[in-house]
């Protein structure tokens, strides 16, 4: 696992761990990840920006500082921002039902406001808007973060991965990335050369930068291929399952740090 940073926020007076409803998303190797992609992406201006914000850090060292905090007393409120509940007869996202009150969509698009309201006055330190932007937009891409309400995301789907019991939501966050490479320095390596090497891939992942699609995106995958093959009393998932959705994993990762850059440097101009 990652280096865990300490990161001081106005107002957070001591971290006290709490029960979630909703497991976070991908991990901090995953949320790392998507982070180190996007940072390689900035453009000279919005490196500058990011650097104000969260001085002495890089975007992968902040980039699980949300899931920290809505596991503190002070950070509770903060938890529904994280996902999107769906309901079964549901085929899209509508924010009148699924963003009535907090949601990753609407956080997202939330944060992106208020950073670019901060950015036309004094910079500060570690703003909740830029820490929470990255955070989240990474959160989006993970498909069981817009999974069925009923079963919190894959959260109460008992399953093996490999012969170790865990959870459905988990073997997302966390197992087929650690599977794949448990060095997350050396597997956003790998990620940002492919999307070095691909002419298309950047042009594919911005062509559409609204927060709505990429929700509807992740909801595609979950309904299409997440519970394939998860079926019966804690299923073991190995390497079918595996060689399935690992595609689905990277082109995810790439997604949200191709978008995550993007809308950054849109808004550090």
């Amino acid at each position: 696992m990652i280096k865990n940073f300490k990161i001081i926020f106005v107002g957070i007076v001591s971290i006290v761990l709490l029960f979630a409803t909703h497991a976070n998303a991908w991990g901090e190797e995953g949320h790392a990840i998507v982070a180190d992609i996007a940072s390689s992406l900035l453009t000279t201006k919005a490196t500058t920006a990011v650097s104000k914000y969260i001085p002495g850090e890089k975007m992968s060292s902040v980039s699980s500082v949300a899931d920290t905090f809505d596991h503190s007393a002070e950070g509770k409120w903060s938890e529904p921002m994280h996902f999107i509940d769906m309901l079964r007869n549901q085929t899209v996202f509508n924010a009148a039902i699924n963003c009535k009150n907090l949601c990753v969509v609407g956080a997202i698009q939330n944060y992106t406001k208020r950073l670019q309201a901060n950015y036309t006055a004094t910079l500060i330190a570690e703003p909740s808007a830029l820490v929470f932007i990255i955070h989240f937009v990474g959160d989006v891409h993970q498909p069981l973060h817009v999974g069925w309400a009923d079963d919190l995301g894959g959260n109460t789907i008992k399953v093996q991965f490999y012969g170790v019991k865990t959870e459905l939501h988990a073997v997302w966050d966390d197992n087929i990335i650690e599977k794949y490479n448990k060095d997350w320095v050396s597997f956003s390596a790998e990620l940002k050369t492919t999307i070095k090497t691909n002419s298309t891939i950047i042009k594919q992942y911005t062509k559409n930068m609204d927060p709505i699609s990429w929700a509807n995106e992740s909801f595609d995958y979950t309904k299409s291929d997440v519970y394939v093959g998860v079926s019966g009393v804690d299923p073991n998932l190995t390497d079918d399952y595996y060689n399935r959705n690992i595609p689905i994993v990277k082109e995810r990762l790439m997604a949200a740090g191709i978008r995550l850059a993007t809308l950054l440097n849109s808004i550090f101009v």
